[in-house]
């Protein structure tokens, strides 16, 4: 009865410390940038919790805006995203490597470092990363419009 209570208060505090890691990580975000690059060109999508910018071949600026609520969003969608672990998630498929699709990366400014993911193709990013990558497409696609 013993070991059944303290196992589960050990497996409490581990969750609780696993949340709390994921929480300190989401407001150390300083800024988050989404590249296609193919032989057309380069398409940026970036912003922090001030700016949005879109960048297309790699010096012309199309946009800027105020964006609190688009940052709000971005970091409920880091939820359950490691920053120590992005660089481990697969691409499903890497058509990009034959000049089938655009290569696209999403990289994660933090106070302390700079963490990337795999290149993927566009449209089609690890599970753990669709719904950031499609939040990020939608913005693009709204903004260059």
């Amino acid at each position: 009865m013993k070991l059944n209570i303290l196992l589960s208060c050990f497996l409490i505090l581990t969750a609780c410390q696993k949340n709390n890691y994921l929480e300190n990580e989401k407001d150390s975000l300083s800024k988050i940038e989404r590249t296609e690059s193919s032989r057309r060109g380069s398409y940026t999508i970036g912003l922090n919790k001030d700016v949005i910018y879109l960048i297309q071949h790699e010096n012309d600026t199309l946009n800027k805006r105020n964006v609190k609520n688009e940052w709000r969003e971005i970091n409920n969608l880091m939820n359950g995203i490691s920053f120590n672990k992005i660089e481990e998630i697969k691409s499903p498929s890497q058509s990009f490597m034959r000049d089938g699709a655009a290569a696209t990366s999403i990289k994660f400014d933090t106070k302390d470092s700079i963490f990337s993911t795999n290149k993927y193709d566009k449209g089609n990013p690890a599970t753990d990363l669709k719904k950031l990558d499609d939040y990020l497409t939608k913005l693009s696609e709204s903004l260059s419009k």
